[in-house]
């Protein structure tokens, strides 16, 4: 697995991934956990129906069919404690990200999570 697979490690071109990168965490284990991972980080920076979007869109191109609710608790409840640390989003342009403004959001993805 990545263990960093997010947008920002996913290059496209004319819509086509051509590159994943930034693989120096790359270990073994679930598959799972590099989805729980991913729609974290589409939930904060998007929206939760783009998060679910993701998934039902790999599911229906891989078949995948494994259930990723106890990842996707276990990446909200093993983030950051405190401030939620932007500066890497907003060194990408994302200046409208603050801990502020994050935390809202991750506190929707939990509930939307535990009401699945």
């Amino acid at each position: 697995m990545h263990c960093d697979y997010h947008p920002n490690n996913i290059h496209w071109v004319d819509g086509e991934i051509c590159a994943v990168v930034d693989w120096l965490g790359a270990c073994t284990g679930s598959l799972a956990g590099d989805l729980a991972h991913c729609r974290w980080n589409l939930a904060i920076l998007d929206s939760i129906d783009l998060a679910d979007h993701f998934l039902e869109h790999y599911r229906s191109l891989t078949g995948y069919s494994e259930d990723v609710t106890l990842f996707d608790l276990s990446t909200v409840l093993s983030g950051p404690v405190g401030p939620f640390p932007t500066h890497a989003w907003n060194a990408r342009g994302r200046h409208d990200l603050t801990s502020d403004s994050v935390a809202p959001r991750i506190d929707d993805w939990l509930r939307h999570l535990l009401d699945r």
